[in-house]
């Protein structure tokens, strides 16, 4: 599928587009070892772990069975 390999590309180098759109410090950090994106911020990590997601997932235009493979607290 295509598509897995552009978001594969896009995760291989979140730093750099981090970066390059001055997101300082940066938000997210992409481990290809584990296949999982982290959150670096410990703002935007506290934000997520107390905020409540089915609001935000609701909004989100996602394929459909792809929230089945979604981690959420």
């Amino acid at each position: 599928m295509q598509f897995d390999g552009a978001l594969t590309n896009f995760l291989n180098r979140i730093s750099t587009y981090q970066k390059n759109n001055k997101i300082n410090p940066s938000i997210f950090d992409y481990d290809s070892n584990s296949r999982k994106l982290n959150i670096v911020d410990p703002t935007f990590f506290f934000y997520k772990k107390h905020h409540d997601h089915s609001n935000f997932v609701d909004s989100l235009k996602l394929p459909e069975g792809f929230i089945k493979n979604l981690e959420l607290p």
